[in-house]
């Protein structure tokens, strides 16, 4: 495998019974040869995104799927890319220009934002979590959302819009969460109602906010390396002992830095596949 973080969130409860000892393959002083890896349990552990109950699971697909309506539309148009559209004559005035460039400019610099953030989005929530990065991301999009209608300029407005995009979590993560809350063969639905409510239209961005808060408040880490992470440290500490170890804390091989490395170069390394660059200049 070619780093721990990159293994199915709902395989590893089958891996390894809870808190088995195994020997490690390098001992020392400060680390004893056996070590007791903490799994999750058998039967229904609360512990595991995979047993929650179906209304919480499928709670935080709708509320997922309202938080979607403000960022990511499942039409290549994007609801706060085009909200400002109507506004742009009165903006023009305001900051003094006549460049008709700064309407494209103006739409297209979100996409632009939205493109770049899952770049940091998807290998931070491989070191974070789920969790710490969507409401991360959650209250940039505010910020950068407010320092947008305060904007003093035209050069302002264009920058906020851009990291205002970049706050847009939604296409690194829904997916995945689902992937972490639902068997394999059970994702196909969650996934389809992420991409529901846009449809909805305007209602939809007013209840958005609504939900934006309600995600914060209700939703829970779903990354089972994350959670297994965290369950050993609680365990080392409660019991005072170093030999609890998640089934994650073995491999080594990728440091955060190595993590985040791989999620910047994969879209530059897939998009020079020879299969890529034959399907792109076919269908051109």
């Amino acid at each position: 495998r070619e780093g721990s973080t990159l293994l199915d969130s709902g395989a590893i409860s089958d891996q390894l019974p809870p808190n088995t000892l195994l020997p490690t393959s390098k001992a020392t002083k400060d680390e004893p040869d056996q070590m007791f890896v903490v799994g999750f349990g058998d039967g229904p552990d609360t512990s595991n995104p995979l047993n929650w109950s179906s209304r919480y699971k499928w709670a935080v697909i709708i509320i997922l799927a309202s938080v979607n309506t403000i960022g990511q539309v499942s039409a290549p148009i994007n609801l706060a890319t085009v909200l400002c559209l109507p506004a742009v004559p009165q903006m023009l005035l305001d900051f003094h220009t006549t460049d008709p460039l700064f309407t494209t400019i103006l739409a297209s610099i979100w996409e632009a934002g939205e493109a770049v953030g899952p770049l940091f989005t998807a290998p931070l929530s491989e070191i974070f979590g789920r969790s710490r990065v969507y409401n991360t991301t959650n209250v940039i999009f505010v910020v950068f959302s407010v320092a947008c209608a305060l904007s003093p300029n035209a050069g302002a407005l264009i920058g906020f819009r851009f990291l205002s995009g970049m706050g847009d979590a939604s296409i690194a993560l829904n997916a995945s969460i689902a992937g972490d809350l639902f068997a394999q063969e059970k994702r196909g639905l969650p996934i389809a109602v992420l991409s529901f409510p846009p449809l909805l239209g305007p209602f939809s961005a007013i209840t958005g906010g609504v939900f934006e808060v309600a995600f914060f408040l209700v939703f829970r880490e779903t990354y089972t390396p994350r959670i297994l992470r965290d369950k050993a440290r609680t365990l080392r500490k409660e019991s005072k002992d170093e030999r609890f170890k998640s089934p994650f804390d073995f491999d080594v091989s990728l440091s955060k830095a190595d993590i985040m490395k791989r999620g910047l170069m994969r879209p530059i390394q897939m998009f020079l596949k020879p299969i890529v660059l034959y399907s792109h200049s076919r269908f051109q």
